[in-house]
């Protein structure tokens, strides 16, 4: 059976995997090398898949090369020529190697270019031990590497993070810098959005107010809804997702109960783009909010809907 044959008997989306494996791999060479032959995409995407087999297959009793020491590699890792395949081969022997090597090894990378010691950094902040903290701290005050940041944030103790507070935000990440800081140091608000601000007051067990968790949860639906330019059905709500977490962990079973039942009438009214009444579903909070995106996104909508419609040839 030629190729093309095959081809019109087969629906290869209906088999399975090693069906239309072993279907490509049945074919004599001569079909696939004649001058007129005819290969379907899917026998080709088999027989590369046989081949790389073939090749595994091959070599799989070959002898493994016998691995260098750690001086030595650590000496290639220094000499021109050799510096990648080195570099490479101790990356692989960090997570299995003893403390005393990983020390040899994350001490040279900390010493060398930003993608051994960012590599360095990576492996720290989840293998961390407080050997290495003279050794991120100069690398941090000499780089300001956001990676050395992220790994200070993490595991250097309180009172360094207090006192190096601002240069930890602006290099890595204020939120993350605060969650390190006692729940009641003062919070900079100017500085977090909605949706991490609630986090970390949710990680922290601060108080926040009913009235106030309300408006930051409709601001930011109503935002939403006008950020999509309400041109689609399916509206991303990950950051009122976010929102809806902290409200569970702060206590806020009002809160969600309401916002559950608000939610099921907006999704409604945005799937038959019902502008004017979605804004008055809005206007029935009980507090103001800003519908400055929301009234943007409507006119800009029914703009280009009116242009869509004067360009139409009927």
């Amino acid at each position: 059976m030629t190729a093309q044959e095959l081809d019109k008997r087969v629906d290869p989306f209906a088999l399975h995997d090693k069906i239309r494996y072993a279907l490509a791999v049945s074919l004599q060479d001569e079909t696939l090398t004649a001058p007129d032959n005819y290969c379907p995409y899917w026998i080709e995407s088999e027989l590369r898949r046989k081949a790389k087999a073939d090749e595994r297959f091959a070599h799989q009793f070959d002898p493994v090369p016998r691995n260098k020491s750690l001086n030595q590699l650590l000496k290639d890792y220094t000499t021109k020529g050799r510096i990648v395949k080195a570099r490479a081969e101790l990356k692989k022997r960090v997570p299995f190697a003893s403390f005393a090597e990983q020390k040899k090894i994350l001490c040279a990378f900390f010493e060398n270019i930003a993608i051994d010691r960012q590599f360095a950094l990576r492996f720290l902040d989840t293998n961390w031990d407080d050997f290495y903290t003279p050794y991120v701290e100069d690398v941090w005050q000499y780089f300001h590497e956001w990676q050395a940041a992220k790994v200070i944030v993490h595991h250097f103790p309180l009172e360094f993070i207090v006192a190096h507070q601002e240069a930890l935000a602006h290099d890595y990440n204020y939120l993350q810098m605060r969650l390190r800081l006692p729940s009641d140091a003062p919070i900079d608000r100017s500085r977090l959005a909605d949706s991490a601000y609630l986090y970390l007051c949710a990680r922290q067990s601060t108080p926040v107010s009913e009235k106030e968790a309300e408006r930051i949860l409709y601001q930011n639906t109503l935002d939403i809804v006008g950020g999509a330019n309400i041109s689609t059905t399916v509206l991303d709500y990950r950051t009122v997702s976010s929102m809806v977490w902290s409200l569970g962990m702060l206590g806020k079973t009002g809160v969600l109960l309401r916002f559950t039942g608000f939610l099921q009438a907006l999704d409604a009214l945005v799937i038959e783009k019902e502008w004017e009444e979605i804004r008055e579903l809005f206007h029935h909070i009980p507090f103001k909010l800003d519908f400055t995106v929301y009234d943007q996104a409507v006119d800009a909508y029914v703009q280009s809907s009116r242009s869509f419609m004067s360009d139409t040839p009927f």
